[in-house]
């Protein structure tokens, strides 16, 4: 396959074994993925199978941004649901660069930090990846993203029958979530079979995502809220344009933030249950 930037390496073990790919910076402003990879390449050795290593967005990661013209990862999905506004972006020319690398892969795990200080760090699976998420280490495991957020690494996995997760590794400038990120490369590494390391298994907490809020006008939240917030049935979460939001059940809520435009995902719903369903 022709190189692409971004590439950092392949690692390839001695013995024969899958072929895996950890991705950094999706979002360019994310950089406990690269600082993780920067940390633990000097001595990582494989005994089997091989492993790529990736900036994924090298343009926005340079500067210091989320994305450049689009999120990146909403564009891993067939052309018919994407814009032709999103078509003309980098983010879209990126996507399908990195489609056939990760094709090429039983499996993804791709690294990413969040923009709420003192952040739960969190694994988001499927079906299909449900297993190794549970090793990686992280108190809580969450899905359901794909049906909501579709267009990300972990659902281009598993609409290609294989392993993707996402790991939420903590804030974004918190030292404490370049930890997080080694500890989902051992592991996942571990998990894989590629190393001689015993997976983590720390979940205690399993969460699924079932509602998204787009803005319609502009949103405001009521109050700040941490991640994973629990709420009671019509409290409010906050204002859209004029209209009142407000929780659809005793739920918990993530990512919620000000968005001064419709279109912008303005914060999710998730409800906590007692085992995985898959």
């Amino acid at each position: 396959m022709e190189t692409i930037e971004g590439l950092v390496t392949t690692l390839r073990g001695k013995e024969p074994g899958p072929h895996i790919v950890i991705s950094g910076s999706v979002h360019g402003n994310e950089t406990c993925g690269p600082d993780a990879f920067e940390e633990i390449l000097p001595t990582l050795s494989l005994a089997r199978g091989s492993a790529t290593f990736v900036i994924s967005n090298p343009k926005a990661r340079e500067r210091r941004v989320r994305f450049t013209e689009a999120n990146l990862n909403r564009l891993f999905k067939s052309d018919e649901f994407i814009s032709p506004e999103q078509k003309s972006t980098y983010e879209y020319k990126r996507s399908r660069e990195l489609m056939p690398l990760f094709l090429e892969a039983d499996a993804l795990l791709d690294i990413h930090s969040g923009a709420t200080p003192g952040m739960e760090p969190f694994a988001i699976c499927n079906p299909l990846s449900g297993a190794v998420a549970r090793t990686l280490g992280f108190p809580i495991v969450s899905w359901g993203w794909d049906v909501l957020e579709p267009g990300g690494t972990d659902d281009y996995m598993y609409l290609n029958g294989k392993i993707g997760v996402c790991v939420e590794c903590g804030y974004h400038t918190d030292s404490e979530s370049i930890e997080y990120a080694k500890r989902a490369i051992y592991n996942f590494l571990g998990s894989m079979g590629l190393i001689d390391f015993t997976p983590e298994r720390m979940s205690s907490r399993y969460i699924k995502t079932t509602h998204v809020h787009v803005a319609q006008v502009d949103f405001r939240p009521a109050r700040s809220f941490k991640d994973f917030d629990f709420v009671k049935k019509e409290e409010l979460i906050g204002i859209d344009g004029k209209t009142s939001v407000f929780a659809p059940y005793d739920c918990l809520v993530l990512f919620v933030r000000s968005r001064d435009e419709a279109g912008h995902e303005a914060f999710l719903v998730a409800k906590e249950v007692s085992e995985m369903e898959f």
